[in-house]
């Protein structure tokens, strides 16, 4: 997600269209987007047989590491504890 390019489509710099979307949404653009990105990676886990290190590239984010990092900051536990715990049983 391009936030300039959002910010000039709304004819806006980039500081004042994450000072606007803060103010209306609660939380920064940068905040907002990565909160997607977690939620879109919560599903990936639970319904696909995906490595961690392919649902870091699926959602986004190229260093596994990281992912698993900011993953555990968001839930908790790491991307493999939050499979195991939440994976579909058929």
């Amino acid at each position: 997600v391009n936030l300039k390019k959002y910010a000039e489509i709304a004819h806006l710099s980039l500081s004042r269209f994450s000072h606007l979307f803060k103010k209306n949404v609660g939380i920064s653009p940068y905040k907002y987007v990565l909160s997607l990105r977690i939620e879109e990676a919560k599903e990936l886990l639970v319904c696909s047989s995906m490595s961690v290190s392919e649902v870091a590239a699926n959602i986004g984010i190229d260093e596994p590491s990281y992912f698993s990092r900011i993953f555990r900051k968001h839930n908790g536990c790491s991307p493999t504890e939050y499979r195991n715990r939440n994976a579909l049983r058929y």
